[in-house]
């Protein structure tokens, strides 16, 4: 999608950046570099500034707010949730699925793709049931009361409830103790939901 190409360069462009500036500069022989300690001091006092500020930057372009209807569910700008992925897919087919663009459904503002007819019909009769929980964020994040987008090929399915986590890694911490982890995001989400996205 436009979106996501859009959204790779950028962090693509912003990763080169952060790494340029704080890789050492070999072009200049160290015997020639200026050896005065007030601009030594000053360098690193600038360097201290931008790091945490370039950090921060880059941090936003992979966390950052991909939400733009509706602050409840996480979609794109165009409105679609969970990236076009099929929310009945995870339970009928035990995977992740794109859905077909052509086979939609639109529940309260968010459009949502279905690999079939059959698959649109059923989140039709039940929503509630299919949907990704705290509207497709990471389950995860809400535990720790915020708000950052959830993978939607990183998932998993408690108690008939299909949640999505940031990546791997943050997955990893939620499976060690989901079952408290969830009870702290449904506690949060009460007050979360209408709050604005990271």
């Amino acid at each position: 999608m436009k979106i996501q190409s859009f959204r790779s360069s950028h962090l693509s462009h912003a990763r080169h950046n952060l790494l340029s500036f704080l890789s050492p500069r070999s072009s200049t022989p160290s015997s020639s570099r200026p050896s005065h300690s007030r601009q030594g001091h000053s360098s690193q006092w600038i360097r201290s500034l931008i790091v945490p500020a370039a950090m921060a930057m880059a941090l936003l372009l992979i966390v950052g707010p991909s939400v733009y209807a509706d602050d409840v569910v996480n979609t794109d700008r165009t409105g679609l949730a969970i990236g076009g992925y099929d929310p009945v897919a995870y339970f009928t087919m035990g995977q992740p699925v794109k859905g077909d663009f052509q086979i939609t459904l639109e529940y309260r503002g968010a459009t949502y793709w279905f690999i079939n007819e059959g698959h649109r019909d059923l989140f039709a009769q039940n929503p509630t049931h299919y949907l990704p929980q705290y509207g497709g964020y990471c389950a995860y994040g809400v535990a720790a009361n915020q708000k950052f987008s959830g993978d939607p090929t990183v998932w998993k399915i408690i108690n008939e409830r299909l949640y999505l986590n940031l990546h791997g890694k943050i997955a990893d911490i939620f499976n060690e103790d989901s079952a408290g982890y969830v009870a702290k995001a449904d506690e949060n989400w009460k007050t979360l939901a209408d709050q604005s996205a990271q």
